[in-house]
């Protein structure tokens, strides 16, 4: 379904993104969120969580590989809506990322962008 695929020359990007998000999701209408990426030997993977009226929800990004541009990762995300896609597109210099999300497929309109980030500590 997607070009994607864990390569090697592209890990080496990967621990300049790894780090706290705080970020807004689209869904119905804009919400806070906070997302973790983290570095794993499958690749870039994560956890997040949506900040609704009323109550978090905790949810989890499974990697499924890079573009060959080496800058952009596809997650498959999981939570108590179901699961879907998510592609994000990181910028390590500016310390943000950009991207969209959908359930069977992915939808430009889904937006899920940050330019807040807090560098990760041991």
């Amino acid at each position: 379904m997607f070009p994607f695929v864990l390569a090697a020359a592209c890990v080496a990007w990967h621990g300049d993104v790894v780090g706290h998000y705080i970020n807004q999701v689209v869904s119905i209408g804009a919400q806070g969120a906070e997302t973790w990426i983290e570095e794993t030997p499958a690749g870039l993977a994560g956890r997040y969580v949506l900040h609704e009226d009323g109550r978090n929800v905790n949810g989890t990004l499974v990697p499924m590989g890079d573009t060959q541009d080496c800058s952009t990762a596809l997650f498959r995300w999981q939570d108590v809506y179901g699961e879907g896609w998510l592609k994000l597109h990181f910028f390590p210099a500016q310390h943000c990322f950009e991207g969209y999300w959908g359930l069977e497929r992915l939808d430009p309109a889904l937006l899920y962008s940050s330019c807040v980030r807090t560098p990760a500590t041991s």
